[in-house]
């Protein structure tokens, strides 16, 4: 699901993700991103005002690459 940052301040995060594997992600002030909705912390962010849900609005940033993409990229 895309989300808008409505923090002040970039902040990044490493997802401990499903299948074992982690994803880097960078949030910036007023940017959207693609994040898992059933993650825990995405859902304490939403919670917190800090993650604002934009459902049908495509991302304005890149979203990160698992380390596995990137390789064969």
């Amino acid at each position: 699901m895309i989300y808008k940052f409505c923090g002040r301040l970039t902040t990044g995060a490493t997802l401990e993700l499903a299948g074992g594997g982690r994803r880097e992600v960078l949030l910036y002030p007023g940017r959207t991103c693609d994040l898992p909705e059933e993650h825990p912390w995405v859902q304490r962010m939403v919670k917190r005002g800090y993650l604002a849900p934009m459902p049908g609005h495509p991302a304005q940033t890149e979203t990160a690459m698992p380390p596995a993409e990137k390789e064969n990229a």
